[in-house]
């Protein structure tokens, strides 16, 4: 398969026609799509599944009925799915990253680059520290897909332009010192030293507060629709803003159901 990526001309597409195994990271150094074709790329090595550098962008589909692509088996230090270099991109419209594996970070997805999750596409089942993606500064472009396992957010989670959907974050997500959401849907709990200027949070919100050097930084909340409890360790001054759901205890009576009320 490297082979074949070698000799692709750049914006090719390689589609999957088998199962196909590999024992080294798929390096990709030009802009390129694969069609995963309901197939199975499994790495059986030591690594990464795909590297993305070289200011490349790969775009990840899965043109199969019934959406059954799947990348497995990386095992590495960082990204054991996908490796997204700095300045390099990631556009996931579809497929699955499932049973992967990093020990230092980002089981399904380590990015210093830039992020794109839409359509079906899927991160679940990974392993390791920050199992589904450790976004180090980047940009994540939460249009779309599920990501099932924690995040660790050191850089902005938003939307990309024209984009109606929205990535569902099913596990906990650490939103880091200067990290930031703006977008996106969040099932599990949020941690929370950065900024939070948008987003939907279904579960507990906490803000904390993180040294960095000599300064100390607050988590900051001043947008976003909160479901859940906000749990505030930093002072009433760090929500600004907000919609929050009030909720009734009728007693036994008829359910209400909740009110949703402006900051």
């Amino acid at each position: 398969l490297q082979a074949k990526i070698d000799a692709a001309a750049d914006n090719a597409t390689i589609t999957l026609d088998s199962n196909t195994e590999i024992a080294a990271t798929l390096q990709i150094t030009k802009n390129l799509t694969l069609d995963l074709n309901g197939c199975t790329l499994r790495m059986t090595g030591t690594g990464s599944v795909l590297k993305v550098s070289g200011r490349a962008t790969l775009t990840i589909t899965d043109s199969s009925a019934a959406k059954s692509g799947t990348i497995t088996g990386g095992n590495a230090e960082y990204g054991g799915g996908v490796y997204v270099d700095d300045y390099a991109a990631l556009k996931m419209t579809g497929g699955c990253i499932t049973g992967c594996h990093a020990s230092r970070g980002g089981g399904g997805i380590y990015s210093s680059g830039n992020l794109y999750m839409g359509g079906t596409a899927k991160i679940e089942k990974c392993t390791g520290s920050n199992d589904a993606i450790w976004n180090n500064g980047g940009t994540i472009y939460a249009d779309g897909g599920t990501v099932d396992g924690t995040v660790n957010n050191q850089g902005t989670i938003t939307r990309g332009e024209g984009a109606v959907d929205v990535t569902v974050f099913k596990g906990a997500v650490y939103n880091q010192l200067k990290g930031t959401i703006a977008v996106g849907t969040y099932n599990g709990t949020v941690e929370n030293t950065g900024s939070i200027i948008g987003g939907t949070f279904y579960d507990a919100v906490t803000n904390r507060k993180a040294s960095l050097g000599f300064m100390t930084e607050f988590g900051t909340i001043s947008g976003g629709t909160f479901y859940g409890p906000i749990v505030n360790e930093v002072g009433p001054g760090q929500v600004t803003d907000g919609t929050f759901a009030v909720r009734f205890d009728t007693d036994g009576g008829s359910e209400i159901e909740p009110t949703m009320v402006e900051h």
